[in-house]
């Protein structure tokens, strides 16, 4: 019996008692206690809370040997029950027909395990579909993988112990691209497990993969869109730059690696070089936080109007040191100047620019008329530095500007790896700019040459490469731009169009970083990514953008060779049904019809000029070229191994049909071998080898080719660049490139980009290698850059369908897109969020997504980001492991806000199973253990609990619906905890304790077992989105109880309508008071130290005369307070008092609490025996005289709470299973109890 149908099939309660049940063959202490030893016996609180362990079912063998929590084995017995059932797939066949509701999944790169926080953001991109599913929506969800870019670079740098791009280059691109797409897989089985494991419910069998050929063909007419359009061009600017990657960044990709950190900043002296006596041992003053720039210093900023002053030099007498009036008495107060510094008259900018002055360092490139002079410009402030700016026109945004207005020189004195060029002095050449070693160098070479005044530490924020953490510099460099700036009104007007969880996301984080943002830096001077579809002639620099494959094929410089691919004649191997590979382990020469067929082919090829032929070494192809040559008078004929038949490995020899019979579907047999035999795939690659190989030998030739059907197929499948995908339709369709015995097909294959698979493939080196004819007659090449890999995955709305060569309608008429709802990290602000938005606005596409939920992050319990090295990762599997999927679902649902940061502290994780989860199933378990065969969903039922709790879920469906409509995914969560913990366990299930276990009539007993199944049934359905496994558990539980209940599972229900037919506003109003009241009446038991078993006298009820005449309300209050009277107040009291208890305790009171306490003692002892609440027991109490005589006088009761059939006080004392001395008070009573069956 499968786990799950064993623990749904029933399992051993004990007892009526109030207060036990045992819960399976593993005990867990409530109360946040670690669980006990097995097979130990535990006491429910009363809110019905049990540990992490609540499985109350016999467990088999197996689960009994096994160490994991009974909750993480109920949790795997349903996920096979789905994988088994094709849950999910029916649950998007059954509501295709409904309106779509649209969700993306922001692909994540699997070169590396999920991490913990990916279990929040994918528990919440499940939530919303799972819950607009239930609502009838067609929900599509396919999975996505992002394979390109640095992450993926750089893990495969680290394993070949590359450290530079000339080692990739050297090494090959092809191989280090080969190496690159193999690794982006590496970890797809653990992403896959994980997902399944979350019940994050995706297809995974089908996903959208941005290297694929499909995929990059829309971004490059993405690209051409642009193209056309102006806002793709190329320029020479001041870009983010990481010299370890050797590639520049986008502003998007900065903001994902800024650090704090404390760098040395400098105040520097430029001494004036003027004959003016003015201007007589002046120098300028210039602070700078990057003194790796100051050896490519040019010129000196100042601004023109604003007022400037000389001070004395603090080091140098007779010296003077001009700054800015405004920033000197800044200077002054942080000690760079004494605070007793007396300044000259002020005196305008203006005054200053046109002043020359001696350089820092001598770097002969960088003289020009131009060079070491002061220029106006509008960056200066008067409240940063000193007023004037060190400016190095290749390593700032701001410089370079200037430096081109003023026609600077454009020369590096730092290369792209990041070290000063060779021949700098002071022994820098050479050096890494942001080694402290250099550093020194460079400081110790301004001092000795007196420009250096002050050196002091600075913290600031510094960006480093978000994937390598390398520190990034801004550095001058061609590169390729998209202009971001033209549609930026258009950004910010669509970004008014999305609705924001949190809300201040719209206009805050995101809303300013639209403003802020510039032009996008969009090429990447890397291997693996999106190729720009950029040809540029060589010779007359025109430039096209390429929009497609076909476009390529048809513009691209061919071989113009052709190709006649020719199948064999019949050989016995096609007459006597044997399949026959090398080696030929059978003889297989051309039967007789076969020659006759060759001969006729010969014939017809006579007038054919055939420059080559080229030939499968198997006997039968060779047989066959021989004939043709005797007919034809060829020459010149090559056997090649390549194009051998398909190797049938250890069938090679065996009826055909039993090598077919292997092969069940076109997958099959394109993807799977005979026993060391081959695939279709592996003949592909060989004839591609071929073909690649017969290209480059010849050009304008006529090519015979002899060979086998699957191998003619394949290699003119790589002729036709077709895909994977297409081959299968071919086979499916049985159409296509199969040939008949001795049958021919001539081929002009146009030039394509093949990789040595035989696939179309657009990544480097393929694409390189074809060139296109420019109209000036000079040859076109592609320009060698990549794209920026985020706009891979910003392209996704368009990439997953293959627009616009498919999927046109889906876009074009809305039906799949914008998206309805994505969610991800607050990260993605700067990177997901951004490039979607900035791909469909450049697209004039407006809006890709109407509700985005961004996520905070996962930070360790003492709120720092979690790595490796601080030692606080969390391993996710051992969350899931020791809690369950579902538990950690509803932590990150209710912990906090969605967009805030999560602390992460497993206490709290232990408390929600503990809490809800315990909470939710331990009230299925009450229900289910008295619930007596098949019950029906209530009508109107005449219990006033039953009516408030069929009220207050009518109350709960209207909030948690609402609130997931507006995404508020948190208030939905915490209403359903609330009501369950609160409202349903606590209070209904607890007050309906002795209706379960004692029912006055069938009827009661009927009404409670209906109202609380009708109950867990909307409870299992509300949950359904939030809990998927429990929820499911539950649901399977109630719908063998509810024959009505047809749908194979909770996650193929509808999401329930509203009941608002039971809802009563002044019920739920009166039973808020009634608790109030209750509350407010325990506490001042607890005051007075007075257990709650102990009955008391009476309850003053205080200005609560509406209550007189409810006398279900008053006979619940007494029930909940254990008193035996209630009384309304008549004279006045304090204000705000509600109800006033007397604790006093009469004789006849401590008399009841004594015989409560004993029927306390016998159930505990009922729950170590292990019995069910029906199974009838014997019982003797043994005491003094008092207290055999408070057992006497509740002997009826007793006997009726404790099942007991017989029931003796005093006599001699008989031997019983289990026994027990019980203190009551100062005495002492012994009770023994047995089974009696």
């Amino acid at each position: 019996m499968s786990y799950l149908f064993e623990m749904l099939a029933g399992r051993r309660l004990s007892t009526t008692a109030e207060d036990y049940a045992v819960v399976g063959s593993r005990w867990t202490v409530v109360n946040h206690q670690m669980p006990t030893e097995k097979g130990k016996r535990i006491k429910f609180s009363k809110t019905l809370v049990a540990g992490p362990n609540p499985a109350p079912f016999e467990a088999s063998d197996a689960q009994r040997k096994s160490e994991k929590p009974e909750a993480v084995l109920r949790e795997e017995e349903i996920l096979a029950f789905w994988k088994k059932n094709r849950i999910f797939e029916k649950s998007l066949e059954a509501r295709k027909n409904g309106k779509t509701f649209v969700f993306y999944e922001g692909p994540p790169t699997a070169n590396a395990a999920p991490g913990f926080h990916h279990v929040a953001s994918r528990a919440f991109k499940d939530i919303i579909p799972r819950f607009k599913s239930m609502q009838g929506f067609n929900v599509p969800r396919k999975a996505g993988w992002d394979t390109h870019g640095l992450p993926v670079e750089i893990q495969v740098e680290k394993a070949l112990g590359f450290k530079t791009k000339q080692e990739i280059e050297k090494f090959g691109i092809g191989p280090f691209n080969e190496k690159c797409r193999e690794s982006v897989w590496a970890n797809v089985g653990d992403w896959r497990k994980l997902t399944e494991r979350i019940a994050f419910w995706m297809d995974l069998d089908n996903p959208y993969v941005t290297y694929e050929r499909s995929y990059m063909e829309t971004l490059w007419w993405i690209i051409a869109e642009w193209w056309k359009k102006g806002l793709l061009y190329q320029d020479f600017k001041v870009l983010p730059w990481c010299t370890r990657c050797g590639t520049g960044l986008s502003s998007h990709e900065v903001a994902l690696g800024y650090k704090s950190v404390v760098d040395t900043s400098v105040y520097i002296r430029f001494r004036v070089n003027s004959q003016d006596p003015r201007w007589k041992n002046v120098a300028i003053l210039s602070w700078t936080t990057t003194p790796w720039t100051l050896p490519g210093n040019l010129a000196l900023a100042v601004s023109a109007d604003m007022p400037y002053v000389r001070v004395p030099d603090p080091e140098k007498k007779g010296s003077f040191l001009v700054v800015g009036q405004e920033n000197l008495p800044i200077l002054m107060k942080s000690g760079v100047f004494p605070k007793d510094t007396r300044a000259s008259s002020a005196f305008p900018g203006k005054e200053l620019i046109g002043l020359q002055y001696h350089p820092l360092f001598e770097v002969p490139t960088l003289v020009s008329a131009q060079s070491y002079q002061v220029y106006g410009a509008d960056f200066v402030k008067g409240n940063e530095g000193t007023g004037i700016v060190h400016t190095a026109v290749m390593y700032g945004d701001d410089d370079y500007r200037l430096g081109k207005k003023m026609g600077l020189p454009t020369i590096h004195t730092v290369t792209d790896a990041g070290k000063f060029i060779a021949t700098l002095g002071g022994g820098l050449g050479g050096k890494y700019v942001k080694a402290k070693e250099t550093e020194s160098l460079l400081l110790a070479h301004l001092q000795r040459t007196g420009a250096l005044l002050r050196e002091e530490a600075y913290e600031h924020e510094y960006p480093f490469c978000w994937r390598c953490d390398t520190p990034i510099l801004y550095y001058a460099r061609s590169s390729w731009w998209v202009r971001v700036n033209q549609v930026r009104k258009d950004l910010i007007k669509n970004n008014e169009s999305i609705n924001w969880i949190p809300a201040h996301l719209k206009r805050g984080r995101f809303g300013e970083w639209l403003k802020e943002e510039k032009d996008w830096a969009f090429s990447r001077e890397r291997f693996w990514g999106t190729t720009l579809p950029l040809w540029r002639c060589q010779a007359c620099g025109n430039t096209i953008a390429i929009s497609s494959v076909d476009e390529l094929a048809s513009r691209a410089l061919g071989s113009g060779n052709r190709y006649i691919l020719m199948r064999h004649g019949e050989a016995e191997s096609n007459a006597k049904h044997f399949v026959s590979s090398w080696p030929e382990v059978l003889s297989n020469s051309l039967t007789e019809c076969g020659k006759e067929q060759i001969s006729l082919a010969a014939m017809e090829l006579k007038n054919e000029k055939i420059d080559a032929v080229v030939v499968s070494d198997l006997s039968r192809a060779v047989e066959t070229s021989e004939i043709l040559a005797k007919i034809m008078n060829l020459q010149n004929i090559k056997t090649d191994p390549r194009l051998r038949e398909i190797d049938t490995g250890e069938l090679n020899g065996k009826p055909a049909k039993l090598y077919r019979s292997l092969f069940q579907s076109s997958q099959d047999k394109l993807e799977n071998r005979a026993p060391a035999g081959e695939s279709l795939c592996d003949v592909r690659r060989r004839a591609a080898e071929f073909f690649i190989e017969k290209e480059r030998e010849h050009k304008g030739k006529t090519i015979l080719v002899i060979s086998h059907a699957d191998t003619i197929w394949m290699l003119a499948s790589v002729m036709r660049g077709l895909s994977e995908k297409e081959i299968i339709a071919e086979w499916e369709n049985m159409r296509g490139d199969f040939l008949s015995l001795a049958e021919r097909r001539t081929y002009e294959p146009k030039r394509i980009p093949l990789n040595f698979s035989g696939e179309v493939d657009l990544h480097r080196p393929y694409v390189d290698e074809l060139k296109i004819r420019c109209s000036c007659g000079g040859v076109k090449a592609r320009v060698p850059e990549v794209a920026d890999v985020w706009f891979d995955s910003g392209a996704m709305p368009f990439g997953e369908l293959h627009y616009p060569f498919e999927g046109r309608d889906e876009i074009e008429k809305k039906r799949f897109f914008p998206a309805d709802y994505i969610s991800e990290a607050v990260d993605q602000t700067r990177g997901w969020f951004y490039t979607l938005l900035a791909v469909s606005t450049l697209l004039g596409k407006g809006a890709p997504y109407k509700n985005v939920i961004s996520l905070g992050h996962v930070l360790d319990k003492n709120g720092q980001k979690m790595s490796k090295s601080k030692g606080n990762i969390v391993n996710p599997w051992e969350m899931i492991e020791k809690y369950g999927a579902d538990a950690i679902r509803w932590y990150f649902y209710t912990v906090n806000a969605p967009g805030d940061a999560k602390r992460f502290d497993e206490r709290d994780l232990s408390n929600k199973l503990r809490g809800f989860i315990g909470t939710f199933w331990n009230s299925y378990i009450l229900f289910d253990t008295y619930a007596e065969g098949r019950v029906k969903i209530p009508g109107k039922p005449r219990s006033l609990l039953d009516r408030w709790i069929l009220s207050r879920l009518a109350q709960l469906h209207d909030q948690a619906t609402k609130s997931l409509e507006s995404y508020d995914i948190v208030s939905a969560a915490r209403s359903i905890e609330s009501f369950v913990v609160d409202d349903f366990s606590n209070w209904y299930l607890r007050r309906s304790r002795r209706r379960f276990q004692r029912p006055e009539t069938k009827r009661e007993k009927s009404e409670v077992t209906e109202t609380a199944a009708a109950v867990l049934l909307t409870l299992a359905e509300l949950t359904a989105p939030f809990i998927p496994y429990l929820a499911e558990t539950i649901y399977q539980g109630v719908k063998k109880r509810l024959p009505a209940l047809k749908e194979e599972s909770v996650h193929m229900r509808n999401w329930p309508k509203p009941s608002r037919g039971f809802y009563s506003e002044k019920l739920v109003a009166d039973m808020d008071l009634l608790r109030r009241i209750a509350a407010e009446a325990l506490r001042q038991r607890a005051e007075a130290g007075v257990k709650v078993r102990q009955p008391l006298g009476e309850l003053t009820l205080i200005k609560q005369d509406r209550l007189k005449k409810a006398k279900e309300l008053l006979r619940l209050i007494q029930e909940e307070v254990n008193v035996k009277h209630i009384d309304f107040a008549t004279k006045p009291w304090p204000k705000g008092a509600i109800a006033a208890l007397d604790t006093t305790v009469t004789e006849a009171l401590r008399r009841e609490g004594a015989a409560r306490e004993i029927v306390r003692n016998i159930q505990e002892m009922r729950r170590d025996l292990g019995l069910s609440p029906r199974e009838r027991i014997m019982v003797q109490c043994l005491g003094s005289e008092k207290v055999n005589s408070i057992a006497k006088e509740w002997e009826r009761q007793i006997r009726r709470d404790v099942n007991a059939k017989t029931f003796r006080v005093g006599g001699e004392k008989k031997k019983f299973r289990i026994e027990k001395s019980i203190e009551l008070g100062r005495d002492k009573l012994w009770v023994g109890i047995s089974y009696t069956g």
